[in-house]
């Protein structure tokens, strides 16, 4: 006689293991069959488990991305800054003068820290080269800070049982 698989309707006993890694998805394992039982059906249960050192870490992500994304820019634009005054770039122009008016509250406390080579128009602005990577250096630092303080790595495994009986 052939082995048939139990009505859903009939069955009783669910037994599984949850492993969950942090930044990884839930595995499931189930250890035992599914057993069918005689009699009416069992009502269904749901069992949520909620990670919170998950969340904490995908926020932790979140705000490492924003600290790289806005330090990103700023070394961008000075970097921006530093190529215009390398190919004498009229200053007059609407872009050269944005960009100059934007760099220029950041690179403020780096100006005269070195000499400033010129030739032909074309400058060199190693003060504003200095900036750009102190500020990358400070967006690193900033990120590692957080991870130090807030990153909890966690693994948990959660065994449930669920009997139904009529």
């Amino acid at each position: 006689m052939a082995s048939q698989l139990p009505n859903p309707d009939d069955i009783d006993r669910r037994h599984s293991t949850v492993t969950h890694e942090a930044g990884s998805p839930p595995v499931i394992v189930t250890d035992a069959p599914l057993t069918p039982v005689s009699g009416p059906s069992s009502a269904e249960t749901e069992q949520v488990a909620i990670d919170y050192a998950a969340e904490r870490h995908a926020t932790l992500v979140r705000a490492s991305q924003l600290i790289s994304f806005i330090f990103g820019v700023i070394v961008s634009l000075i970097a921006i800054r530093v190529l215009l005054k390398v190919i004498a770039a009229n200053a007059a122009s609407p872009f050269a003068q944005f960009i100059y008016s934007v760099t220029g509250v950041f690179v403020a406390p780096f100006i005269g820290l070195t000499a400033t080579p010129a030739v032909d128009g074309s400058v060199l602005e190693l003060s504003s080269l200095v900036a750009a990577v102190i500020y990358a250096l400070v967006g690193w630092a900033l990120i590692k800070l957080l991870r130090v303080l807030f990153y909890r790595p966690s693994t948990r495994s959660i065994s449930t049982r669920t009997y139904h009986h009529s």
